[in-house]
């Protein structure tokens, strides 16, 4: 019997591996204490644990065991949102979009659409993820910003990631407005063009993507079905595909935190919007 066979069959007997989300509470023969703190735990002491439903100490959460992100394997996965399941629901207030693509949007704007998802009390100082979205109007990605540096809330036009109460930064998915421009503007991605005269904020530095989903000047509530951070389709200048990992992103953290993770969907203008089709993150 192989070794991955007979780590699966102890997992399964034990109670700590469940063969679907749900698990069968009468195999559990693990004490609470005895339970692991988190997925990494698992495969260290057991480095042939596929991917799947465990039990940890404080929920049952899905381990990908098999992917090396950041250097590593052993993720908890903590939100799992993919809009292109029909009976996939939107999260905290965004607000679903049928048409042309069903996604979830936000209806506050100017504003933020915001969903906390748990981290079950693990500790973590990892983060891993991918956002996939699409353009709605003419966003400006950090136009906001430099037209009103006192709105802490409004920053860009799209995604944020943060962490626990203080929305401590963790990454940006960033919105153009177009993706071939012929001035010197703050509306469009900094790796637009050379010429881009906006400020990214400080406390963003480079933890950020940015594109846009159309080559000309967009359209107000215009719904654009170019998938946006997919890491191709840019030409020169414009070199926002560049990064090596997109659409994934992954952050160490400055110190450990059982903090809940917060995405929030921003814009300032109406008729501006990022529609969101996948949201997927993990721990670590």
């Amino acid at each position: 019997m192989s070794n991955l066979l007979i780590q699966l069959l102890f997992l399964l007997v034990s109670g700590l591996a469940c063969w679907s989300q749900e698990c069968n509470t009468n195999q559990d023969i693990y004490k609470e204490a005895d339970r692991p703190y988190s997925c990494k735990e698992i495969l260290d002491k057991y480095p042939a644990t596929p991917s799947g439903y465990y039990r940890l100490q404080t929920s049952k959460v899905y381990c990908d065991m098999d992917t090396e992100r950041c250097g590593t394997k052993g993720w908890t996965r903590v939100a799992h949102v993919d809009m292109s399941k029909k009976l996939q629901s939107c999260p905290g207030n965004f607000t679903i979009i049928t048409s042309p693509i069903r996604t979830c949007g936000s209806l506050i704007s100017p504003g933020c659409a915001s969903a906390k998802f748990s981290t079950h009390g693990i500790s973590y100082s990892k983060v891993c993820g991918r956002v996939r979205g699409y353009q709605v109007g003419s966003t400006d990605a950090f136009g906001p910003y430099v037209n009103d540096q006192t709105n802490v809330d409004v920053v860009v036009d799209g995604v944020l990631i943060s962490h626990g109460v203080t929305k401590s930064h963790i990454w940006v998915y960033a919105t153009g407005n177009h993706g071939t421009p012929s001035t010197n503007d703050n509306i469009f991605c900094p790796c637009a063009d050379y010429r881009f005269n906006g400020v990214v904020p400080s406390f963003i530095g480079n933890d950020y993507y940015c594109d846009s989903g159309v080559d000309n000047t967009p359209q107000q509530g215009q719904f654009y079905t170019t998938p946006l951070w997919t890491g191709y389709g840019c030409t020169p200048p414009n070199f926002c595909c560049s990064h090596s990992g997109m659409p994934w992103f992954c952050k160490t953290l400055p110190v450990p935190t059982t903090d809940y993770i917060e995405i929030r969907n921003c814009h300032n203008q109406r008729h501006e919007d990022t529609a969101l089709e996948l949201i997927e993150l993990y721990i670590q």
